[in-house]
């Protein structure tokens, strides 16, 4: 009984945590804000590691990958590059706008950079869990499934571990 009584909260806590777009914008606005390479470079290497599908929507997922492809060509990156970049895929217009991209740079404060970037991957975490669940959910007493549930939860964390050396950029 106090298993099923905890769930709304533990599901309510996780439904808020696994989209967590402000903290998103906020971080690729932050990467956007930063003023030469030695200030990049500075940054990059205090977020933990990311991967697209660590992002909760498309737009933020085609504006990271438009993101690392401009580091990776150039080394730094601004919304002028940005914004080419994302012509260069075919998504400028028609999935991601000069509007989104303003709102990132609208939600950045630098010194968080590195909470934002925690944050959206707690929150892939969190959806990743879930989508494994899922099927299993129906079948299991409440019991087995909370257990289920943490030892999903510490599998993928440990997997995702964050470690100083692993590069912010990782490619999947």
């Amino acid at each position: 009984a106090e298993s099923s009584a905890r769930r709304p909260a533990i599901e309510d806590a996780s439904r808020a945590l696994a989209q967590d777009v402000q903290s998103e914008r906020g971080l690729l606005g932050a990467i956007l804000l930063t003023r030469g390479a030695e200030e990049f470079a500075i940054l990059m290497s205090s977020l933990p590691p990311l991967l697209p599908q660590d992002f909760s929507t498309s737009v933020a997922r085609e504006i990271w990958l438009a993101l690392v492809a401009c580091i990776e060509c150039f080394g730094v990156v601004d919304s002028m590059l940005l914004e080419d970049e994302l012509k260069r895929r075919g998504v400028l217009g028609a999935n991601v706008n000069s509007a989104h991209i303003a709102a990132c740079v609208a939600s950045a404060i630098q010194s968080y950079a590195k909470h934002y970037a925690t944050r959206v991957l707690e929150a892939s975490v969190v959806r990743e869990a879930r989508r494994r669940l899922t099927n299993v959910a129906t079948t299991m007493d409440p019991d087995v499934l909370d257990a289920e549930v943490s030892a999903v939860l510490e599998e993928v964390l440990a997997r995702r571990k964050v470690s100083n050396s692993a590069p912010l950029l990782k490619q999947q």
